[in-house]
């Protein structure tokens, strides 16, 4: 995953460090939060740096963005297909298995990929009464 260079771009110190941030983690950040996270190993970054960085990566296929269509979004270092459980009481984002889906026969092109998300309440933010599993 860690190349040289990514479509043509020098591989930077920076980018490099990005990279292996998201590597490293499930937490599934925000651009904020890789900065932080960066920063103690780069101080001279900047948050613009972090997100060119970032939209580079990802249109070089080497990290996901996670969008869900309101407030900021979250990236992604897992690149296997996979799904989330999105949170809606504290924002976290959990990885699951990737859901099979049974295609219909008339698919009007070719699918290249597929992105399954769930929303909930995670077990932290159930009201005791509802933790019955």
């Amino acid at each position: 995953m860690l190349n040289e260079k990514t479509a043509g771009r020098r591989m930077t110190r920076q980018r490099q460090a990005i990279m292996e941030m998201l590597a490293k983690t499930d937490e599934h950040p925000t651009a904020e939060m890789v900065y932080e996270a960066v920063r103690k190993q780069l101080p001279e970054i900047s948050l613009g740096t972090v997100y060119r960085n970032l939209q580079l990566l990802v249109e070089e296929g080497l990290a996901r963005e996670i969008d869900r269509g309101r407030g900021s979004s979250r990236f992604d270092g897992k690149l296997e297909q996979h799904s989330h459980f999105f949170c809606q009481a504290c924002g976290r984002v959990f990885d699951l298995p990737a859901c099979q889906v049974d295609l219909p026969p008339d698919l009007p092109g070719q699918m290249l990929w597929q992105r399954t998300d769930f929303f909930g309440l995670c077990q932290d933010c159930l009201p005791p009464e509802a933790d019955k599993n």
